[in-house]
């Protein structure tokens, strides 16, 4: 049954406002999927709407395009709904019908809109969807067969289907998708236009070659708005000898290791700029890149920095999930450090991490500060609970995953904690220093001291006593007496009460009576006896 006459017209009007705005305008293939999810609407074939139809006609897709394969149509519908919002937001705040596509469902609904500017007040989720739009976009393209065989059709798909699938847990990342490649086959001038009028920052690129049974799979990370290649490599392999589905997720999980990461090239890319930002309002996006470059610095200049942006964030968005996660982890160290004013840091940390959770309880690095919160709680059923349901899909990240990691082992679960720390140093080519305190204690524990020094020796943060505390137990147990008097003076530099408040700090970390008496004993050979 299609739609009467009366409301035809003014949801086409509706559309025509959409489309013509400026969120809109630049942006031709989410014109285009709005106006056909309309005009079908409108024609009364509202239920023949679905994902298969939405890739063969409004994105080009063959016949035998597999909506439940691609995830092309998703998350095209996924930025159409966020571009809709925020347009909402905005410049159609008085418009006088909203326009919208239900979550799960293409089917758009017309609603009467009411809200007017004087009435506006900005909600938790409008601001969430703000903040969302800031986030830094990146298109992954199918690979490129510069072999032309057929046969490798599937690996040019797959590896973009699986590199996309990967990137989309880095919740820093809004990821555009396994789009078709632009009209033009090179990456010109033209083509990154194409992808700037999509709303696109960063393009992941790559082709396939064959010589013989060698194969060569090329990958590249473009940044469209100053059109340069900030990294690319290549891949070989064996087609007689390697598996290329093995093949397909060991390249992508390492590009989006190496792309997408915490300290991965866009964040870094991005974190050369927090510095000039000097708005009253820094973004969310822009807090969170502090929060990085604070893990690895953990200088006072650099906590006080961020917590100010917190504070600031706070007080726009008191319920801002991620912004009180990092404050729960900034009053979590003053305590786990033993820092002035630790007993109050205590609770404020425990109700931050909290909050956070009951908010967004799906967000990876909300779960990171909350499994930190129960470690130090010592609420270990809890933690294992949590860890168990969400290692299986949070990132191979130093601070999602590397949390969790150490926080594994020093519950006593080495096994299992050394398999996840393998894979963040796999898969990242940055890593926070703290992890090194763990790799250390890994062999410090088993009496390999000679492995454990090197790791302790990648643990230099002078704010911090572990680095040098582990040196000074590890040079003991070696019978390195210079050295460890060289350590343990630094120990002292840190916390000069170390002596009287030595045990407590370490049994704050280390949960197994044993190893924390393993590393008194250490100290004790270095020349230092804590009460």
């Amino acid at each position: 049954m299609s739609i009467t006459e009366e409301f035809s017209d003014s949801y086409l009007q509706q559309l025509q406002r959409v489309c013509e705005s400026k969120e809109f305008r630049t942006k031709p293939r989410m014109k285009k999927f709005l106006t056909y999810l309309t005009h079908e609407y409108l024609e009364g074939r509202g239920d023949n709407i679905k994902g298969y139809s939405i890739g063969v006609d409004v994105f080009n897709q063959p016949e035998d395009f597999d909506p439940d394969l691609n995830a092309l149509v998703r998350i095209n519908a996924g930025r159409l709904r966020r571009l809709l919002r925020l347009y909402y937001l905005e410049e159609g705040i008085d418009d006088p019908i909203k326009i919208e596509i239900p979550k799960g469902k293409y089917v758009p609904v017309f609603i009467n809109n009411t809200k007017s500017k004087e009435e506006n007040v900005t909600s938790e989720f409008e601001t969430e969807i703000k903040a969302e739009t800031l986030k830094p976009s990146l298109a992954v393209l199918p690979f490129r067969n510069l072999s032309k065989k057929e046969d490798l059709e599937f690996l040019c798909f797959g590896i973009a289907q699986e590199l996309a699938s990967a990137l989309t847990k880095f919740d820093d990342l809004r990821v555009i998708g396994s789009a078709q490649r632009p009209p033009q086959e090179s990456l010109d001038k033209a083509a990154l236009e194409y992808f700037r009028n999509e709303g696109v920052n960063y393009v992941t690129d790559g082709d396939i070659a064959v010589f013989g049974n060698k194969v060569n799979i090329g990958v590249r990370l473009i940044d469209v708005n100053e059109n340069i290649r900030l990294w690319g490599e290549n891949f070989k392999a064996d087609l007689e000898v390697d598996d290329l589905f093995d093949l397909q997720s060991k390249i992508s999980g390492e590009v989006a290791g190496k792309v997408g990461t915490e300290y991965g090239l866009i964040n870094k890319k991005k974190s050369l700029f927090h510095d000039a930002e000097k708005t009253d309002q820094p973004s969310e996006y822009m807090i969170l890149l502090k929060y990085y470059y604070h893990e690895t610095q953990l200088t006072e200049q650099s906590g006080q920095d961020l917590f100010e942006s917190v504070e600031k964030g706070l007080a726009q968005n008191p319920n801002s999930a991620l912004l009180l996660a990092i404050k729960a982890d900034l009053f979590g160290d003053i305590y786990a450090l033993d820092f002035p004013g630790a007993e109050e840091a205590y609770k404020i940390f425990g109700a931050c991490a909290e909050k956070a959770y009951a908010i967004n309880p799906q967000n990876p690095f909300v779960r990171a500060i909350l499994a930190y919160k129960c470690f130090m709680y010592g609420e270990e059923e809890r933690f294992h609970a949590i860890s168990d349901e969400t290692v299986p899909w949070i990132p191979n990240t130093p601070i999602r995953l590397g949390a969790f990691a150490m926080y594994l082992s020093l519950f006593g679960e080495w096994v299992k904690g050394k398999e996840l720390m393998d894979r963040v140093f796999e898969n990242n080519m940055d890593i926070p220093m703290w992890l090194y305190g763990i790799t250390c204690l890994y062999y410090y524990k088993d009496e390999e001291y000679e492995l454990a020094l090197k790791e302790a020796n990648k643990y230099q943060m002078p704010m911090f006593p572990w680095g040098a505390l582990l040196r000074a137990a590890t040079n003991g147990q070696l019978d390195q007496k210079e050295a460890a008097s060289r350590n343990i003076k630094e120990l002292l530099n840190i916390r000069s009460d170390f002596e009287e408040r030595g045990r407590y700090l370490i049994t704050r970390f280390i949960k197994e009576d044993s190893l924390a008496s393993h590393i008194i004993e250490g100290l004790a050979k270095g020349g230092l006896q804590i009460k």
